[in-house]
């Protein structure tokens, strides 16, 4: 078995992983992608939003694991539930939490549990993990053939001391990992609208529909302010001009 993973993601044997078999040629070709999501407000897998944690206000949650991902949060959201039913911990978990399970309690007891939790959605969203807004995928290809072919039986026997040709096609096999090119996919999500864009939009419409420009505001500002003042100076002087009438007795 096989696992290809980001070094700072705990390797996943289940989803992340493939089989070579012995007496094969196994070549697996890796693609590598990154991936960058906007952080809050914004949505970044369709109605979920992701954690920055490459922001310095970002607060590491995780007792057991130095970096935050979302593979390394639900290993040890697992590995508590895991321990509390079993009270011991796998061997590739920290072992500050307790004992490490014996042989017998990893197979009957705390491996299981790792199982149906990952095939439990109820337990991963117990859990509250949420994923990164950044993070790299390695996605692979394999190809297998027969190994090793008749010239090379006679080379691996010397060399290797084997008995014979068959104990080595049940034994041997071959494994070449190499990327598929140097190229990085990178997907990378943008705003559809800034301020930049709104005010620019902003602009384009009153122009199309007023044929509005900066000058035409400034102007039509001005005439409003002159057409305010021209009323009130009206106002008052016909407020001074007014003659009151005052009674007089008989």
């Amino acid at each position: 078995m096989v696992t290809l993973h980001d070094p700072r993601i705990h390797p996943d044997l289940v989803a992340s992983s493939f089989l070579a078999a012995p007496g094969t040629s196994t070549y697996a070709v890796v693609q590598r992608s990154t991936y960058q999501y906007l952080p809050p407000p914004y949505q970044a897998f369709k109605n979920r939003t992701c954690v920055d944690t490459s922001s310095p206000s970002f607060n590491n949650t995780l007792q057991y694991f130095d970096i935050y991902t979302y593979e390394n949060c639900l290993r040890e959201c697992f590995a508590l539930i895991a321990y509390h039913q079993c009270q011991c911990v796998s061997l590739g978990d920290d072992e500050t939490m307790g004992k490490v399970c014996s042989i017998r309690d990893h197979v009957t007891c705390f491996q299981p549990i790792i199982v149906r939790s990952l095939m439990n959605a109820t337990i991963h969203k117990s859990c509250g993990c949420q994923l990164p807004c950044s993070f790299e995928k390695y996605s692979v290809k394999v190809s297998s053939a027969s190994y090793p072919s008749d010239v090379s039986v006679d080379m691996i026997m010397n060399e290797t001391m084997s008995p014979d040709k068959e104990y080595v096609r049940n034994n041997y096999l071959e494994i070449k990992v190499f990327y598929e090119d140097l190229i990085v996919q990178s997907t990378v999500q943008t705003p559809q609208y800034t301020i930049e864009t709104i005010m620019g939009n902003l602009g384009g419409q009153m122009g199309i529909c007023l044929g509005a420009s900066i000058l035409t505001l400034t102007e039509l500002a001005e005439f409003l302010i002159i057409l305010g003042l021209t009323i009130f100076a009206k106002l008052r002087d016909r407020r001074q001009n007014v003659k009151r009438i005052h009674p007089t007795s008989p």
